[in-house]
């Protein structure tokens, strides 16, 4: 039951790709289908602005929803419990940003770079806050004695590590890596990374 809502958010992540990324309805005949400028018309979606937005709200907010209702008792009680309340918030946020490169977010604009832009904002901030969160409830919670650098540069190095890594994620799943100037600082980021991370597990040893 501890981990009943993270379960909950994966199922939730997997059925929201399943069904709510937008598909044209196999019930219009081919000849109904019309696209104009190449773009599917919005009532040959399977889904409509009003059922998409509930897919939405029910991918961000039940899991949140759900672990505040089974754990009120204690989800202020620790800074694990704190942190677990932002992962289930941010982790589908996230999540629902990916999708939107597919189309999830047709319902809130059309405007390519205003959602590029919302993916670059909301992305960057979900990111800092599920980096903390993740290095408060799982890498200085379990896996603390594999770290051989001592504080406070413990707590830099390995933000350096998991903050760069997923913005290097985050980048190329966005399709920011496109040019030669992105690639080269693409590159130097791996390689801040890369070293940043052996130092911290003592490889090479200090």
């Amino acid at each position: 039951m501890n981990n009943a809502a993270y379960y909950l958010m994966a199922f939730n992540c997997v059925f929201y790709w399943l069904y709510s990324i937008p598909r044209v309805s196999s019930f219009k005949a081919k000849q109904e289908v019309k696209y104009h400028g190449g773009e599917v018309p919005d009532d040959n979606l399977i889904l409509g602005p009003l059922e998409s937005c509930v897919h939405t709200l029910n991918l961000v907010f039940f899991p949140f929803l759900f672990h505040v209702a089974s754990h009120y008792s204690v989800i202020l009680s620790s800074a694990a419990a704190i942190s677990d309340l932002f992962l289930l918030f941010f982790i589908p946020f996230l999540f629902q940003l990916y999708a939107s490169t597919r189309g999830a977010l047709w319902w809130v604009t059309k405007n390519a770079h205003q959602l590029q832009s919302i993916r670059v904002v909301n992305g960057a901030i979900s990111l800092v806050v599920v980096v903390i969160c993740l290095e408060i409830r799982v890498v200085f919670h379990s896996f603390a004695k594999y770290i051989q650098v001592p504080p406070p540069f413990n707590y830099l190095l390995v933000t350096i590590t998991m903050l760069g890594g997923a913005a290097g994620a985050g980048a190329g799943a966005l399709g920011m890596v496109s040019d030669a100037f992105s690639s080269v600082a693409f590159t130097a980021l791996a390689v801040i990374v890369s070293a940043a991370g052996a130092i911290v597990v003592g490889f090479p040893t200090m």
